[in-house]
């Protein structure tokens, strides 16, 4: 059966930083938290949002390779023993409308468009709720 829009499958990552594994300029822990989530263009920004993701892999986004990552989580860990706990999104690939896979530079564009619409509106409105719908 056809899907209504295009969906993103999505993979999330974690590392997770001690002050011991900091001061060897490593992880304690690292690995994830899912693999091949779907999300429609609007599922997706939600997302991004409750979860904070801020900071993209590269200044210049190309498609596929690149991430997006939160700023640690700062919970009990983080105030009684500096552990933090950092997450980052990573594209698998785009599912079309049809439900086929998307080819490369289709999928690395709409990729880049979303993650550019996201971190553009963060970084010059915030997190504020929007009643528009998120289109790419």
């Amino acid at each position: 059966m056809p899907t209504k829009s295009v969906r993103f499958i999505v993979s999330q990552t974690y590392d997770v930083i001690t002050p011991e594994s900091a001061e060897h300029g490593e992880t304690a822990e690292s690995g994830f938290d899912f693999e091949g989530q779907a999300y429609t263009a609007q599922d997706l920004h939600e997302y991004l949002e409750s979860k904070g993701f801020m900071h993209a892999s590269s200044s210049v986004l190309t498609g596929k390779n690149d991430w997006i990552t939160a700023p640690p989580v700062q919970d009990r860990a983080w105030f009684e023993s500096g552990t933090e706990r950092t997450i980052s999104l990573h594209l698998k690939c785009v599912m079309g409308v049809e439900g086929h896979t998307l080819d490369g530079e289709v999928a690395d564009s709409l990729w880049v468009r979303m993650l550019s619409k996201h971190l553009a509106q963060v970084h010059t409105q915030g997190y504020a709720a929007s009643e528009e719908s998120f289109r790419i």
